[in-house]
């Protein structure tokens, strides 16, 4: 058995792109560098999902029916994410999540490449990540299964609501996505205008900063993501506890049937 990372990113390059090294609970992974032409015109919306699905998706299916077929969807549809959102995907063996309950997925940033001259800077790199997922590979060839498991577990579950009460308090207690690494690194307070905050960790003993999820960033630190085993299996008491965002689950399985067809 094994799994599929995904990491989504979005880049406003000034000449040279970040490196990027990735270790998973200690285990080296890759460095690599995601080339883009550069540009200085920069998406500072929330988007991940695009226009064009989101809106085949809303039209044709119930946000509740997980079972739901991708009929709906034109033949050999793949426009799924923004435009703007570039991908790294790895196959991770699963002997590297065995006997352990905690995992963590460190991700280091060297992005120095601005024009910093006699103290002023006006121009440099900017990133953001987007997304981290991370899915057993056999549900990205079998959605359908990982659905149907999905909506069994939900079926259990509505018939021990007796009231009205206890159906809100199940959908208040659930949650971050399953498989949503990044998500589950979200800190429980929001900022101001209610936008979701993630730690990040600048280099030079800098002190760690508390940051919009979809930051950009200009500096070289590191992403230390903390995740719980639980997330990465749909079980009763995984249902309970984390939602499942079907519609990144489609776009993410269409990435991968790509990268594995390549």
């Amino acid at each position: 058995m094994s799994y599929i990372l995904f990491l989504g990113f979005r880049l406003a390059i000034y000449q040279q792109p970040p490196t990027f090294r990735l270790y998973c609970n200690n285990n080296f992974l890759d460095e690599f560098s995601i080339r883009t032409k550069p540009n200085k015109i920069i998406n500072f919306g929330y988007d991940i999902l695009s226009n064009d699905f989101l809106k085949l998706y809303k039209q044709n299916r119930s946000l509740l029916d997980y079972k739901g077929d991708w009929n709906f969807l034109p033949r050999n549809f793949n426009n799924f994410f923004h435009k703007d959102i570039n991908w790294k995907i790895f196959e991770i063996d699963a002997n590297i999540f065995k006997s352990k309950e905690n995992h963590n997925l460190l991700l280091e940033v060297r992005n120095d490449d601005n024009n910093f001259t006699n103290g002023f800077m006006t121009k440099n790199t900017l990133f953001s990540l987007c997304l981290a997922y991370c899915v057993p590979k056999h549900y990205l060839s079998n959605l359908q299964l990982l659905f149907e498991e999905y909506v069994s577990f939900k079926l259990i579950t509505r018939k021990t609501h007796l009231d009205v009460s206890s159906i809100k308090i199940d959908y208040k207690t659930r949650k971050s996505g399953l498989f949503d690494i990044l998500g589950f690194n979200l800190l429980e307070q929001t900022n101001y205008e209610n936008n979701q905050l993630l730690t990040w960790h600048p280099n030079n003993n800098r002190k760690k900063k508390i940051i919009e999820r979809f930051s950009w960033i200009g500096e070289s630190g590191h992403f230390d993501l903390n995740f719980s085993n639980e997330i990465l299996m749909v079980t009763k008491n995984t249902y309970q506890k984390y939602v499942l965002i079907d519609q990144i689950l489609m776009g993410l399985a269409n990435k991968y049937n790509l990268y594995a067809n390549q």
